[in-house]
Order: C-alpha cells, then sequence, then structure tokens
C-alpha cells in the first residue's frame, strides 16, 4: 500500500509523514460521513502537536467534529472511542519506533484498527480531491475523558495489589497520563521511571525495548516485579522480583492458564510466526489449541474477530489482546491482571509465567530493498534447504519490518549453534542480494 504499514501510517517526521499528509488524513475521515465525529490522542513526541493540528484541521474543513483527548495512549483511545460512540478514533503515535519517527493510526467505531481492504479504501481518499464544507467542523478538548479508561482498566484488577511493590516504566511515552494513576487506584506501591517525556525522549534508552532498565530498578528497589511498556502504550514487557524478563509469550501463557482455571473451555489462543514452539507445545498439552497469524496486532485482532473460539492472542513483542476486555492491546491492563494474579496464587510473576522454551536468534538487516529481496527465489529456496539440511527441527522466520527499512530473521530449535550457524547464512546471503540490487 502506498500509505499503511503493518500498523496505520507511520515513517520519519518531514520525510515518509509530514503535516500536509496529516491535513489529508483529517479531510479523508471527514469525506467517510457527513458530520463525522473524530476522538483523537497521541505520544509524547516532539512532532506531534504539529501532527496533530494539521490533522484537526482537516478534519475541520471537511465539516467533522474533533475530541482532543491530549497525550493517551492507544488502548485508550480505542476504549472511549467505542462508549463515546466517535466514528473514528485516531492515535498520532510512532509506538515503540524512535524519536524522529511518527505515525497515525485509525481506530473504528469499535476501537479497532482498520483492516487492509479498509486502508486500502481509505487511502483512494486520501488521495482524492479535498473536501470542504459550507460549515466548519469543530474541536473540543476532551482531555478528563481518560478518567473513564483510568476506572475502566482499574476495574478489571480481581484481587486489590496493596501488598504489591511495582515498578513501572512509561518510555517516557503516552503511558505517563494513565499507568501510574490505575496501578495506585489497584493499590500497589508504585515506583516509576522513563516517566520525565518533558525533558527526555520517548523510547529513548527506556520503556519496553530497554528491559534491562527496568530489571534493575526491581532489584534495586525490592520491587515484587516490574513492567515496561512502548511509547503508545499498546504492549508490555515484565520482570521478575529477581529482575528476570518475561516476554509476550511467557505472559500469554500465564492468561491462557488462568483463564482456563475460571472454567473456560474449548478456546483457541492466537500466536504469531514468532511465537515460542515451547509454548505452543505446552499449550498442547493442557489441551489447548494456538494458531499463528503474521506478526503485527491487527493480524492478531482480525483472527479474534473471525473466530468465535478465540478471544485471547499475543505475540512475544508483548502486544496481548483479551477480546472480552478490550479491542485493542494494552499493556497496562496486561500488567494489571498479571499483578492481580501472583496475588491471586501467591507466587511470583516468573512462577506464573514459567514455560519451557525452545532457543531463538534473531538479527535484524538494514535495508531499502527490503521487499525486493524478501521475495527472491533464491533466498526462499536457501531457508527450505538449511531445514531440510539440519538435524534437528528448525523453524526459520524471515520477513521485512511493517514499521522500518528491516529484514529480520529468526531461527529457532533447541540449540543456540544451529541457530546462529543458520541465520548467519541467510544474512550473509541477503546481504548479497542486497549488494547486488545497489550495484
Amino acid at each position: 500500500m502506498k500509505y499503511f504499514g503493518t500498523d496505520g501510517i507511520r515513517g520519519i517526521y518531514n520525510k515518509e509523514i509530514n503535516c500536509n499528509l496529516a491535513y489529508k488524513v483529517g479531510n479523508a475521515l471527514s469525506k467517510t460521513k457527513k458530520n463525522v465525529t473524530i476522538l483523537i490522542g497521541r505520544d509524547t513526541r516532539k512532532s506531534g502537536g504539529s501532527i496533530l493540528e494539521a490533522l484537526i484541521n482537516g478534519v475541520i474543513l471537511g465539516g467533522g467534529s474533533v475530541y482532543d483527548c491530549g497525550i493517551l495512549p492507544t488502548p485508550a483511545v480505542s476504549y472511549l472511542t467505542k462508549i463515546s460512540n466517535a466514528d473514528f478514533g485516531v492515535v498520532i503515535t510512532a509506538s515503540h519506533n524512535p524519536k524522529e519517527y511518527n505515525g497515525i493510526k485509525i481506530l473504528d467505531n469499535n476501537g479497532i484498527k482498520l483492516n487492509e481492504d479498509e486502508e486500502s479504501e481509505f487511502e483512494k481518499l486520501i488521495d482524492s480531491e479535498l473536501i470542504k464544507s459550507e460549515i466548519l467542523g469543530s474541536v473540543k478538548k476532551a482531555y478528563k475523558l481518560k478518567k473513564e479508561y483510568i476506572n475502566y482498566i482499574s476495574g478489571c484488577c480481581f484481587k486489590p495489589l496493596k501488598n504489591l511493590k511495582i515498578v513501572l516504566d512509561c518510555a517516557n511515552g503516552a503511558t505517563v497520563k494513565t499507568a501510574k494513576q490505575i496501578f495506585k487506584k489497584c493499590g500497589a506501591k508504585v515506583v516509576c521511571i522513563g516517566c520525565d517525556y518533558k525533558n527526555k525522549e520517548i523510547n529513548d534508552n527506556c520503556g519496553c525495548l530497554f528491559p534491562n532498565n527496568l530489571s534493575k530498578k526491581v532489584v534495586k528497589c525490592g520491587a515484587d516485579c516490574g513492567f515496561a511498556f512502548d511509547g503508545d502504550g499498546d504492549r508490555v514487557i515484565a520482570c521478575d522480583r529477581y529482575g528476570e524478563i518475561i516476554d509476550g509469550d511467557e505472559m500469554l501463557y500465564a492468561l491462557t492458564l488462568h483463564y482456563k482455571k475460571l472454567g473456560f473451555k474449548n478456546f483457541t489462543v492466537v500466536g504469531t510466526s514468532l511465537t515460542n514452539l515451547g509454548v505452543e507445545i505446552a499449550l498442547k498439552k493442557k489441551h489447548i489449541n494456538l494458531i499463528r497469524t503474521n506478526v503485527g496486532d491487527k493480524y492478531i485482532i482480525d483472527e479474534l474477530l473471525k473466530n468465535n473460539n478465540c478471544f485471547l492472542g499475543g505475540e512475544q513483542a508483548g502486544h496481548i489482546i483479551i477480546k472480552h476486555l478490550l479491542s485493542s492491546g494494552d499493556g497496562v491492563l496486561v500488567a494489571v491482571l498479571l499483578s492481580s494474579i501472583i496475588v491471586d496464587y501467591k507466587k511470583t510473576l516468573k512462577n506464573v509465567t514459567s514455560v519451557e522454551k525452545y532457543s531463538q536468534y534473531s538479527e535484524n538487516y538494514i535495508t531499502k530493498n527490503k521487499s525486493e529481496i524478501i521475495k527472491n527465489a533464491n533466498l526462499l529456496s536457501l531457508i527450505e534447504k538449511l531445514k531440510k539440511e539440519s538435524l534437528t527441527k528448525v523453524r526459520i522466520v524471515v520477513r521485512e519490518s511493517g514499521t522500518e527499512p528491516k529484514i529480520r530473521v529468526m531461527v529457532e530449535s533447541k540449540s543456540d549453534i544451529i541457530n546462529s550457524n543458520i541465520a548467519n547464512r541467510i544474512l550473509d546471503y541477503i546481504k548479497f542480494l542486497d549488494s547486488s540490487i545497489k550495484g
């Protein structure tokens, strides 16, 4: 597609994404319905204010109305869009990407990201002639709406957290306005890092991409556990009281067993191509099926929506979707539920998330030729050859990033040596292909 990637419209500010594009996106939203209502939140990027203003002006030109909710996580916008009966939710964010990036996520009136067919149709609206209403639209500040979200998520806490000390790393991002308040409302004692968004940059050596910071803080202050979010709050990575990192696969496994204990039956869990094979095997032993989608929470959500047996899905990077509670991945919601579980079970976070995993080796290669390389027939043949040559069961996932100019390589087996050897052979061939294209 021309504008949309795997997670909305995204790119480096003033290059792939700029105020002119934001203006056209806002106006395109006004073309979808007369007197359209848009609810908007954003993360803490310095470029966010300019994009917000341009997008609002585009909506108003087309006669639409805007509720500006200020700094707010993606899941909060999802929830508020649904309960407020807005026609669309918009989040101005580049999620986990560095500060120089920004983006626009568009949610439907149920707070769900547009699917690929809807994105394709919306791109036509972006490129069509601007609509100019005889009566201009309006914009209202709606910062107080975040209290509705805070009350809802804290209400999902099924055991008071009054005896828990929890570290939260908000990535200097959108959860700075909600996460601490939610956990305090649940009764926890909260220690915050990555919460100085006015003086520090979003995702800069903080948040779920840098979990060692969380780990060190948890151990240093003697906390029971910790949770690190990404820039827009739809992802979470955790650590236990000893500082051991817990990824999305392990959290998904713990939540699955919890719901099974509550009496949920015959349900299927949704994972991705990167979900650890060990998790799939462990779930199968519990008579729980796991089905895989492409990497990206929108693919998980699509599968959850079309499969009535599915209400729970997630990916290794920390997107966890609990369909009956929220239409979006929500790092804070997952953190609250896991905290409730360890109180209820009287166990450490590591105890409740423990699962035997296969070894995985992951490496990224930066290239602007990612789409051409990933489809190369010789590369695909090499991958199949390496699978057949292996003396042990091995999974190989080679994919292009949907948000950055990167090819991602992951090899999984029971052997670290096999994984690294196979991955390096693939990377060497990718580099060869890239140099051939550049040459």
